[in-house]
């Protein structure tokens, strides 16, 4: 091998180097934009689902203070029919009791009458 042989061989080794060392570089900066594109279409796919989980944990909220005001008018309602309700057997009895007296009262007014007559 001579030194021109030599040269254009080292020559032609370096010029596939430095395309090979370019070729690398686009391909790295092409991968670098992609990979940014990408990232930037997570953070705006992230900050979307964020504003989405923040309306529904919003309506959520909502939901929840709707169901305590209905827990606590329940409460409130349970106490009423507590304090204001009867049963059927205590209303039975009352109301037997009742006509016992108005039976007594009727049979004394009917005694006073057959007295005066």
């Amino acid at each position: 091998m001579t030194v021109e042989m030599l040269s254009a061989l080292i020559a032609l080794l370096v010029a596939l180097g430095g395309g090979l060392w370019i070729f690398a570089q686009v391909i790295l900066r092409q991968l670098d934009s992609r990979f940014e594109a990408q990232e930037a279409a997570r953070k705006e796919s992230a900050q979307h689902w964020e504003r989405h989980f923040e309306s529904i944990t919003g309506s959520n909220n909502e939901l929840r203070k709707e169901i305590t005001r209905l827990e606590l008018d329940f409460t409130q309602f349970q106490a009423r029919v507590a304090k204001d309700y009867v049963s059927r057997e205590t209303w039975v009895e009352h109301v037997g009791a009742v006509n016992i007296k108005l039976d007594r009262i009727c049979e004394r007014v009917n005694d006073l009458r057959n007295l005066r007559s």
